[in-house]
């Protein structure tokens, strides 16, 4: 079908697996590898892979004849419903909307080929409609696709998620400033102009956004919230919400609020669930963040602030092991200090985790290294020297294994996210040559 249409660009919305079922065949061979299907013959040439979807370009063969095929995977929509945030959408369509689509039709499928790719479909007319005339029907649009296939657009949601990312699309002003030799003058120019701060208030004022697709019950609050006892967050405006929060397994198994941590998961600009944000334990959550570092096998350990022991006000505790005395957080985990290493900038603390709980009867050990920013008081919202934070994910490229989590720690979680997604717009920079704000 793909060469008889002349199909040059594929944009797929489901998982191969979905909730451990089987939505579709995987059609496409693995990176560099070859498949033959009758008369057609598939080369996966290239993949990109990023957070919330993948890009491929095959170079499809039929007898003498040669085409390449752009695949746009798009690996975050939930079957049945719609993904977190209509940004991710969105941008997805922008670079649909970009590829070059050839002289044949543009395919589109999830796994039952209704709901979410009704969802795409309608998005994308619409924005070539707006393009085009300078106005949309969304609704109009859905009635003639239903016409041509029943449940186009199945549910409320989907509907609701067509009109976030037309909105997005089409009203919200760019923010995206190609990084080259102007960009200096251009972020001295937004700075001065007052841009920066204007964004920065734009960002408050459509935080209706976030909230728009989720449940209209008042069940995913209650469920974030019931399990979280108060003595285990720093602050009690500042804890995970439901989606995106970490859960540990129970320990002791009878207390029914040990699995919770007041940690979210992140996506990296690559990679889904890439960071683990929590903030500093207290003195009786140390067992539930080394329990953390071992159940998600954390390679990395990244603190922002400095540890100040002696500000009473702040609820310090140590919740490192010293050289000469072993940490037990838990009676069946041991934490030892192995290796050392300062510099001006930061410090690396290598440890050895050893767990006695599996079933094996062998003690199992772990290896997690601490990276710790220098001259960062908790105090403060920003470091002494915001050059030094560029220095850091850069040592935190070099440091990371890139298969697990890393976890980034601060004194409080929300100070910390102004400048955890540096390293997002880092990753990003070098990828794109874009810095999106």
């Amino acid at each position: 079908m793909v060469w008889q249409e002349q199909v040059s660009v594929i944009a797929m919305l489901a998982n191969v697996i979905e909730n451990g079922k089987k939505k579709c065949e995987q059609y496409w061979p693995e990176l560099g590898k070859e498949e033959t299907h009758g008369a057609v013959t598939i080369l996966t040439a290239d993949v990109s892979v990023f957070a919330d979807f993948t890009f491929r370009h095959f170079n499809v063969s039929c007898k003498s004849k040669k085409r390449k095929v752009s695949h746009l995977h798009f690996t975050s929509w939930p079957d049945h419903g719609v993904p977190f945030y209509p940004q991710s959408v969105a941008a997805y369509l922008k670079k649909l909307l970009l590829t070059p689509r050839g002289t044949g039709p543009i395919l589109v499928h999830c796994s039952a080929g209704v709901g979410r790719t009704g969802t795409i479909i309608l998005a994308d007319i619409c924005l070539r409609m707006a393009a085009a005339e300078g106005a949309v029907d969304i609704l109009g649009f859905q009635q003639s696709m239903r016409e041509q296939r029943p449940n186009m657009v199945d549910n409320l949601e989907q509907y609701k998620l067509v009109h976030l990312v037309l909105l997005e699309c089409l009203v919200e002003e760019p923010s995206s400033y190609p990084c080259d030799d102007t960009l200096p003058q251009l972020i001295n120019m937004l700075s001065e102009s007052g841009t920066l701060y204007k964004q920065f208030q734009h960002l408050q004022e459509v935080q209706w956004l976030d909230q728009a697709l989720k449940p209209p019950s008042g069940a995913q609050v209650d469920k974030a919230r019931i399990p979280q006892p108060t003595n285990k967050d720093r602050c009690s405006n500042i804890i995970p919400g439901y989606n995106g929060r970490v859960y540990l397994t129970r320990y002791p198994l009878e207390d029914t609020t040990s699995d919770y941590i007041n940690a979210v998961s992140v996506d990296g600009f690559r990679t889904k669930d890439q960071f683990i944000v929590t903030q500093f334990p207290l003195k009786n959550t140390v067992g539930d963040f080394w329990r953390l570092v071992l159940e998600k096998n954390i390679p990395l350990i990244v603190v922002l602030n400095e540890i100040d022991m002696s500000d009473k006000s702040l609820s310090m505790c140590e919740f490192r092991p010293l050289a000469d005395q072993p940490l037990t957080p838990v009676p069946y985990l041991t934490v030892r200090l192995k290796q050392q290493s300062h510099n001006a900038i930061w410090s690396v603390t290598t440890y050895q985790l050893t767990d006695t709980s599996v079933t094996t009867g062998l003690p199992q050990q772990q290896i997690v290294r601490m990276l710790q920013l220098s001259g960062w008081q908790a105090n403060c919202d920003l470091p002494p020297n915001v050059n030094t934070l560029l220095q850091l994910w850069q040592e935190v490229e070099r440091l990371y294994s890139g298969k697990c989590p890393i976890l980034v720690t601060c004194l409080y979680t929300n100070k910390l996210f102004k400048s955890f997604n540096k390293d997002i717009f880092c990753n990003f920079i070098t990828s794109d040559a874009i810095y999106t704000v």
